[in-house]
C-alpha cells in the first residue's frame, strides 16, 4: 500500500489500534479498508506527538501548530511534522508503501 507523506496527514486517532500495533486506513484511490501493523518507532513517534499536541476535539491525528487547531493539508504535512517523527514515518512508507 501507497502511503505518501501527505496522506499521513489524512489520519484520525480512532484509526490506531494500540493493542494490537496496528492502523486502520483506506485506500484513497480503491476505497479498500485495510489494516497496517504499525512499526514500533512510528508507535513511539505517533505516542510522543499526542502527549505533547494540546487538548482538542479534532479526531485528524495530525494538526496544525497554532490555534485554532486544524487538520494539516498535505503541503503543511510535511513542514510542520517534526523532523524527529519523518525518519520512522518514512521507514513505515517503505515497509508498507
Amino acid at each position: 500500500m501507497a502511503c505518501a507523506r501527505g496522506r499521513c496527514g489524512g489520519f484520525q486517532v480512532p484509526d490506531l489500534d494500540w493493542a494490537a500495533h496496528r492502523i486502520h486506513v483506506i485506500r484513497s484511490k480503491s476505497g479498500q479498508h485495510e489494516v497496517l501493523p504499525l512499526e514500533p518507532s512510528v508507535e513511539h513517534a505517533v505516542r510522543r506527538y499526542l502527549d505533547a499536541r494540546p487538548p482538542t476535539d479534532q479526531a485528524t491525528l495530525f494538526l496544525t501548530v497554532r490555534a485554532p487547531f486544524r487538520p494539516l493539508s498535505a503541503a503543511q504535512y510535511e513542514a510542520q511534522v517534526p523532523r524527529d517523527y519523518l525518519p520512522a514515518l518514512v521507514r513505515w512508507q517503505v515497509w508498507y508503501g
